[in-house]
């Protein structure tokens, strides 16, 4: 499980006269979560979160959750759903690779309706953060859960709000909970749908589609089984200390894009070893060469008659170009990425 500390907006929700400053300046009992303070004061709400996406070079491609809140949590803990589901559908831009291996489980491809009539994640994420903003007052913490986060969701929010040169901002911090110790669980394994099914006694259907695994996790963390491990000192991290500097370098080289190059450009490499002449019209060699290689008299003018070797430059690429190429070299990087 992985846990999201948010700060949000205000809104008209009423909740206890203590203000922020208090509630930080509280001492964390030994053997508490660093939420503990939120968490008993009934500040906390927890929002079930899933990411579903279309492979390492694809993106996500879809974003659910749900909220609830769980009142007198260390006396008579009770459920609160506090809102409908969040589900949207992402467009990933159309130079994404969609795995084959990935799209297999979800079933979730380029050519799906829902995915043709998504909108791209910029607008997905922004509509995600105004769900959670509408949905809680300015003084209460919003604890994400997302199940096997570490190794999934949360290296996708990583790389979507944190990496070099990200376009998208995440609130506050993201907490982990503690690791389900096999020799303690006796389970099987700790996929969602085993433990699921070991919590509820019947097997969990249609898992695999984001909307389904929020409401999965959210069973999960309020069953009388979890729930009382939820305040726990290992339970809750900020996710500076969920990846290590090792893990974070190694996530940003998996980053770089593996595109082919475009139209009419072609790819040299040991497999595709590609050789080019120029025309013969273009060509100084031979019976159809052009004029005798030199400086044209334009250049040879601005080299004459300029005081800076910037003017030189600046005549051979212009400050047009270099804007244009700048222009291009961001869109192609940053905006129009195919990685998450």
């Amino acid at each position: 499980m992985s846990f999201l500390n948010m700060s949000t907006k205000k809104t008209t929700k009423i909740t206890k006269a203590i203000d922020d400053e208090s509630l930080d300046a509280l001492i964390i009992p030994k053997g508490k979560s660093i939420a503990h303070n939120v968490i008993n004061n009934d500040r906390a709400v927890f929002c079930s979160f899933v990411l579903e996406h279309g492979g390492e070079y694809c993106g996500i491609i879809q974003v659910s959750a749900q909220l609830f809140c769980i009142n007198n949590f260390h006396a008579n803990p009770k459920v609160e759903h506090i809102s409908n589901k969040f589900n949207k559908y992402v467009r990933p831009p159309n130079s994404a690779i969609w795995d084959q291996n990935t799209t297999a489980v979800h079933h979730l491809s380029s050519n799906s309706p829902q995915i043709l009539s998504a909108d791209p994640i910029n607008q997905a994420w922004s509509d995600f953060n105004n769900f959670i903003n509408s949905n809680l007052h300015h003084e209460e913490k919003c604890i994400m859960i997302a199940y096997n986060g570490e190794a999934c969701n949360l290296r996708l929010l990583w790389k979507l709000t944190q990496a070099p040169n990200s376009t998208l901002s995440m609130p506050t911090k993201i907490y982990k909970s503690c690791v389900l110790h096999p020799s303690k669980s006796k389970l099987e394994s700790f996929r969602l749908t085993t433990v699921y099914h070991h919590i509820t006694g019947t097997p969990l259907q249609g898992a695999h589609d984001s909307v389904i695994d929020v409401q999965a996790q959210s069973t999960v963390v309020t069953s009388s089984q979890f729930i009382k491990f939820i305040d726990k000192s290992q339970s809750i991290r900020s996710i500076e200390d969920i990846f290590s500097r090792c893990d974070k370098l190694e996530m940003t080289k998996k980053m770089e894009p593996l595109r082919l190059v475009h139209l009419p450009w072609k790819e040299v490499s040991r497999e595709n070893n590609i050789t080019w002449e120029p025309l013969g019209i273009d060509s100084y060699e031979g019976a159809e060469a052009g004029g005798r290689c030199k400086p044209s008299s334009k250049i040879m003018e601005v080299a004459r008659t300029t005081k800076s070797l910037a003017s030189i430059f600046l005549f051979i690429f212009p400050l047009k170009l270099i804007e244009y190429i700048a222009k291009l070299t961001k869109h192609y990087a940053y905006n129009e990425w195919v990685v998450p």
